[in-house]
């Protein structure tokens, strides 16, 4: 549908407009368009996430200080709800974005994986 704020006129990409909403809406597969493979993104960045968390260390850095993870009481609850295959025995009292694991999702309008950088991204949001 459209609305007018000030004689300006909005579209909004939802059940409205149905040709739209596959062009704004990020959430929506197009059928008949294959997503990437793992490797394919793995091609973007050179396959390697550890060297790419450590390009990007020092604002991973600064968002930690924002949240003030190290004091943060509940931070090992962060690394039980990320890192699935992990079975820990006692959670570590302090969990950074450094310890929550690579994971591939396959969604593209998350970034195709998860990752210390991916979550930096959630947390700066």
């Amino acid at each position: 549908g459209t609305s007018s704020g000030g004689g300006v006129p909005v579209h909004v990409a939802n059940g409205s407009l149905p040709e739209m909403v596959p062009v704004l809406n990020d959430g929506v597969a197009q059928p008949g368009c294959a997503l990437s493979t793992e490797e394919q993104v793995d091609g973007l960045y050179g396959g390697n996430v550890d060297a790419l968390t450590t390009a990007y260390a020092g604002l991973i850095d600064k968002v930690e200080q924002v949240l003030q993870m190290a004091k943060a009481p509940n931070s090992s609850k962060l690394c039980e709800e990320v890192n699935v295959d992990t079975a820990y025995a006692s959670p570590p009292m302090n969990c950074s974005i450094y310890d929550l694991q690579y994971t591939w999702t396959g969604l593209y309008f998350e970034g195709m994986f998860t990752s210390p950088l991916y979550y930096a991204q959630y947390f700066a949001e």
